[in-house]
């Protein structure tokens, strides 16, 4: 199940992210989560932690989580974050 965000992930949206996210996992039967970050133009804290609430609830379902793409952007804040090892190329 690949899940795209193609919109900032800030406080201001993600209550509707994860809301979007939680419907996506619901779906899947087995397998692997992997998301597409690669159109996120902004990220704060609140997408970081969307990010590692994700991961959490894979890991609660035996799911195999994954960032296969992400932006620019995306990829600073996690390294300013010290949360770059959830990008898969990494």
């Amino acid at each position: 199940m690949a899940i795209i965000i193609d919109q900032e992930m800030t406080i201001y949206h993600a209550a509707d992210i994860w809301k979007m996210i939680i419907e996506s996992i619901r779906q899947v039967n087995s397998g692997a989560v992997k998301m597409d970050l690669s159109a996120v133009g902004e990220m704060d804290t609140a997408g970081a932690q969307l990010l590692l609430m994700t991961k959490k609830v894979c890991e609660e379902n035996s799911y195999k989580f994954s960032i296969d793409d992400a932006s620019d952007q995306v990829l600073s804040s996690l390294i300013l974050l010290g949360l770059e090892d959830l990008v898969s190329d990494r």
